[in-house]
């Protein structure tokens, strides 16, 4: 039982320190995206997303609609070099 635990511990480790490479991955970004837009009304879309523990966190064309469709905002680049 204390392999499980040690192995556990290990891989909850793992994940949190490849957490910004994984939400930076097409399917990552995706699962955000759709994890914020379950707590918004309306709809946000990225088209690419970088992020990173110790590097510039980038994003790019994100839009922001309301529950009609119609443009919140509208951003081309955004980018910050502080890190996570």
């Amino acid at each position: 039982m204390r392999w499980f635990w040690l192995g556990f511990f290990c891989l909850v480790v793992a994940i949190l320190a490849f957490l910004p490479t994984i939400l930076s991955t097409d399917r990552g970004k995706d699962l955000l995206v759709s994890w914020i837009n379950s707590g918004i009304s309306g709809e946000l879309r990225v088209e690419e997303l970088h992020l990173s523990w110790r590097g510039p966190q980038k994003a790019k064309n994100l839009k922001l609609t309301d529950q009609r469709g119609v443009t919140i905002a509208s951003v081309e680049s955004l980018s910050t070099n502080t890190s996570l």
